[in-house]
């Protein structure tokens, strides 16, 4: 019962922390606030961290610099993931508090702007270069000052003359083709904040209509919005088809909602009120524009055939439906019937047919639908096999990690940063070199410390160090990343430690350190661990000679089941 307790209270917070990021990336940082708070509470640290950011900037709650520390010190020493990115900002922190720094600090999820002393958006030298190419035309960088423009007018009014530079880089951008700006144009009819510092007129039509376009552009907040007007009757005549419609072209461009998990399908942008359409009215309404031609409905019908939600399980109609919106480009789609194909387990395995679809989805930039390819061209599968087009593909993959840093890394980009690791140190399809390949693998290790539950593969990494497997054997980076490894909970690198460390193999003997990574696998539950406890107690090894304790841990062993604690006991002449 108490598993299923901490379950719920994982699932719970993971799914505040996620409303929380959504309410984050919209700038609805009140509401953001509240979600990390609670995730955080519940023991959720990526939401610590950023709430964290929120006391930093003062965003949704009133800034406080000392609370930013207090919680960035917090997950720096959880030592899960962001603590490396948390250990960075107590940096910044202290250098702000010693007078030395002025608070510049690049957000994970906001541009580049001054929060500190007071200073505006135009006073950065990157503003001002942007603010030249503006005036020269570049819709780049219309694009950049316009939306600095509206965040400094989000938070501290308008400053004369920006509101009309402003406006009149969004319509350029608009009559561009700019969604982003088109659903920006739309606020100035209907945002209070915005027609209160005396840009634009209210004029809820007006309003309604550049959010359609921004909509039909793919802006997801325009799509979010004109979805919420429609469904409510507010500011337009209600209409919950067409809301249902923007609704499902928003979370097909989120994180949000994973369109195979059906019972969540109809939540709008957060649970509060409840579901907005039943899943059986989402079938329905999924199925009436399936039938239109939507590529996204389309691909959302293919789950409910393919897991048997409000019609009868199928998995060849399942197909055709992800077919159909993988044939008009549709990423997801792509990759699911790549996916399908290559598992065999819904559909008959297709291995040309599986490297046909991940070929496409890769085209379009999927991390992982790229390392199957490289995996393709590795073994021969579906494709005749080709070492430099796998190394090609395993690079796209493993180089997506360059991309976006505000955005959570692919997690299967280290997979591709190993492979090519293991390419450099075998000199297959790039000339060999373990220099190069260390490299890849660092990059791996780097990339697996973002993620959670990663001990296993970080030991992977230790263990190609240690034994020379894939990599030139080097002894100091494989401690290194067995001790990753065990901060990750794997109990294998717990014990490699441990042993190595007492026996004084590779590194320099130290009980104290091997009594500490003992302690830590007889707290996971691993009997011979606490045997060995109970005889560095007897034995003052790394700790002080304590029998009392020594046979308290080796009795707990002994009724474990442990052979050697029964025989150590009647060595001891003790029950």
């Amino acid at each position: 019962m108490k598993s299923n307790n901490t379950n719920n209270q994982k699932t719970k917070a993971e799914e505040l922390y996620k409303q929380g990021w959504l309410f984050h990336c919209r700038r609805k940082y009140e509401s953001a606030a509240k979600c990390y708070k609670e995730a955080a509470e519940l023991g959720y640290t990526t939401a610590l961290y950023y709430l964290a950011l929120l006391y930093y900037e003062g965003k949704g709650v009133e800034k406080d610099l000392v609370e930013a520390a207090k919680c960035f010190e917090a997950v720096a020493k959880a030592g899960e993931k962001l603590s490396e990115e948390a250990k960075l900002r107590l940096e910044s922190l202290a250098d702000i508090d010693s007078g030395k720094g002025i608070g510049i600090v690049g957000t994970d999820l906001d541009d580049w702007i001054v929060v500190g002393a007071g200073f505006g958006p135009q006073d950065t030298e990157e503003y001002r270069k942007m603010w030249a190419l503006a005036d020269q035309g570049d819709l780049e960088a219309q694009r950049y000052v316009a939306d600095t423009i509206w965040l400094h007018i989000e938070e501290n009014g308008c400053p004369d003359g920006d509101g009309e530079t402003m406006l009149r880089y969004l319509r350029n951008l608009a009559d561009h083709g700019d969604a982003w700006a088109q659903c920006k144009i739309a606020e100035t009819y209907i945002n209070d904040t915005i027609v209160g510092v005396g840009i634009g007129d209210l004029d809820d039509q007006e309003g309604i209509k550049w959010y359609r376009k921004a909509a039909q552009g793919g802006d997801s907040e325009a799509q979010y919005l004109l979805s919420g007007f429609l469904y409510r009757g507010d500011r337009v005549k209600q209409d919950k088809e067409e809301a249902f419609y923007w609704w499902m072209h928003y979370i097909e461009t989120t994180d949000y909602l994973d369109k195979s998990d059906l019972d969540r399908i109809g939540y709008p942008y957060t649970y509060e009120d409840g579901k907005w359409w039943t899943t059986k009215e989402a079938f329905r309404l999924f199925k009436k524009y399936a039938e239109q031609g939507d590529p996204v409905a389309q691909h959302c019908l293919g789950f409910f055939y393919l897991d048997g939600q409000c019609v009868r399980k199928n998995h060849d109609t399942a197909v055709k439906w992800f077919t159909k919106a993988a044939e008009q480009g549709h990423e997801e789609s792509q990759f699911k019937l790549g996916e399908l194909y290559y598992q065999g387990v819904k559909v008959e395995q297709n291995k040309e047919e599986a490297f046909k679809w991940y070929r496409k989805s890769a085209e379009q930039g999927r991390a992982l639908s790229q390392y199957m390819l490289g995996e393709f061209y590795t073994k021969g599968e579906g494709v005749a096999q080709n070492d430099q087009e796998a190394v090609k593909w395993y690079r796209k993959s493993a180089r997506q990690t360059d991309k976006d840093l505000w955005r959570m890394i692919p997690k299967d980009a280290w997979r591709a940063c190993k492979r090519l690791g293991l390419r450099y140190h075998e000199g297959k399809g790039v000339k060999q070199s373990d220099v190069i390949a260390a490299r890849w693998y660092e990059k791996a290790g780097r990339i697996l410390l973002t993620l959670p539950e990663t001990g296993a593969e970080l030991r992977d990494i230790a263990d190609g160090y240690f034994f020379g497997d894939g990599i030139g054997q080097n002894y100091q980076q494989a401690i290194k990343w067995y001790k990753k490894a065990a901060q990750f909970g794997d109990l294998y690198a717990m014990r490699q430690l441990a042993e190595l460390y007492e026996q004084g193999v590779v590194v320099t003997q130290d009980n104290k350190e091997a009594y500490k990574w003992y302690a830590q696998l007889a707290s996971r539950g691993e009997i011979d661990a606490q045997y060995k406890t109970g005889l560095f107690y007897l034995e003052g090894k790394g700790v002080k000679p304590n029998k009392k304790k020594a046979l308290a841990k080796i009795r707990k062993a002994a009724s474990f089941g442990s052979k050697e604690a029964k025989e150590k006991l009647l060595e001891l002449g003790e029950k």
